[in-house]
């Protein structure tokens, strides 16, 4: 899910990812290794200024996240009216990887 935000950030949109992740994990912190360890691959990938905190800020792609074999957060109607983009991860392992898509996805990706 971060690595498809990253890369949508990367290329110009602004995402609102629910459930919310800190937007730091994207950003240049020398101590990331000795938290997450060396293979933690999209830190230092985009600024986290470029994303909205908390979602508080304009976006044009609100993101649904289902992973750590939770299902996906019921749906922010309130954010998700501020976009016509609605898109769905699914990071979950194979025993949770057919979850019923939020309605008004128009994207899903599946680990």
């Amino acid at each position: 899910n971060m690595v498809l935000v990253s890369g949508l950030v990367a290329n110009g949109h602004s995402v609102c990812m629910m459930p919310h992740h800190p937007p730091e994990l994207l950003d240049t912190w020398s101590g990331i290794g000795h938290v997450y360890g060396n293979g933690f691959s999209y830190s230092r990938t985009v600024k986290h200024t470029l994303l909205p905190s908390d979602c508080a800020g304009p976006f044009d792609i609100y993101v649904s996240v289902a992973d750590c074999d939770h299902p996906y957060s019921t749906p922010q109607t309130n954010l998700m009216s501020k976009t016509t983009k609605h898109y769905a991860v699914n990071g979950n392992d194979i025993a949770k990887s057919t979850l019923p898509v939020p309605a008004g996805v128009q994207k899903l990706w599946v680990r």
